[in-house]
């Protein structure tokens, strides 16, 4: 009698480590993520504090908080969304190559399995739908307490600043 049996049923050792590096891969996401998101907002507050006058100005001749808020805001989602136009672009060229002629990492034995050919990346729809809907998301909500300090600032001490 002859049993089939698949790859991870041999070696479970390679499909507990496919496992692991799936929560490894989360993992690392989410820090990224983090990171990301304090780079939005110090670029966001280095922009407010550019312009602080400009925003005493508009705020000394009535502009209302809401609308300093949306000003922010909205220069956050231009900010993710030329970002992630540029960042696709260049991710879908690297890719092609890669998907094309593949990546050396020379000879190399795991877990008793001998791998010695290019890897080959693959295109996932997922790449260019919902990861930039979830960067442009966390570029506006790591925008949000920028753009909150600049509603709440006092227009006689941002007049006073000058650079």
């Amino acid at each position: 009698e002859i049993e089939t049996l698949g790859w991870l049923e041999i070696n479970k050792e390679l499909g507990f480590i496919i496992e692991l590096s799936a929560y490894s891969s989360l993992i690392v996401g989410a820090i990224l993520f983090l990171l990301a998101s304090l780079g939005v907002i110090n670029s966001m507050f280095m922009s407010i504090y550019e312009r602080i006058y400009e925003f005493g100005v508009i705020k000394a001749i009535g502009t209302r908080p809401a609308e300093i808020t949306k000003l922010i805001l909205c220069e956050a989602l231009l900010l993710a969304v030329f970002s992630c136009g540029i960042g696709m672009l260049l991710g879908f060229a690297f890719g092609s190559w890669s998907a094309a002629n593949g990546l050396s990492l020379g000879e190399m034995e795991f877990s008793g399995i001998a791998i010695n050919n290019n890897i080959f990346s693959e295109f996932h729809v997922s790449q260019f739908t919902q990861f930039p809907i979830y960067v442009v998301l966390l570029t506006i909500a790591a925008a949000i307490y920028p753009a909150r300090f600049a509603a709440k600032i006092v227009p006689s001490e941002a007049l006073q600043r000058s650079l």
